[in-house]
């Protein structure tokens, strides 16, 4: 009788400021802040104790994750963008943004519209 291994993907936290309604939060071991109103501080603190890469659009979750990382942080550097451009920007580029926030010393991965880096 075959077993399958059950692998555990990491979680992912989304920050307030992203559209709850993207199919790609279901697909993907996904929690949405519990409270929109969390400073950065308890966000960070939040995503560290329970192991969890946050995905933002906010540059200040770059800041803390270059200076004192984990957790990871997966910058959505877009704009402005409708949630139609945002879906064909993560269409593209997310499993690659995934594969890479989970390498040993990923601190930060930035996606562009053309591309995806990092760091």
């Amino acid at each position: 009788m075959a077993t399958t291994t059950n692998t555990l993907m990491p979680g992912f936290l989304i920050d307030a400021n992203l559209p709850k309604r993207l199919r790609f939060w279901r697909e993907d071991e996904c929690v949405f802040l519990p409270d929109d109103e969390w400073h950065d501080s308890l966000v960070w603190r939040y995503a560290r104790e329970h192991q969890l890469t946050i995905v933002t659009k906010d540059g200040d979750f770059e800041r803390l994750a270059l200076a004192s990382g984990p957790p990871v942080v997966i910058l959505l550097c877009v704009g402005p963008a409708s949630r139609q451009v945002l879906w064909g920007i993560l269409q593209q580029w997310r499993p690659t943004a995934r594969e890479a926030s989970q390498q040993p010393g990923c601190r930060l991965v930035r996606i562009f519209p053309d591309c995806v880096e990092v760091v």
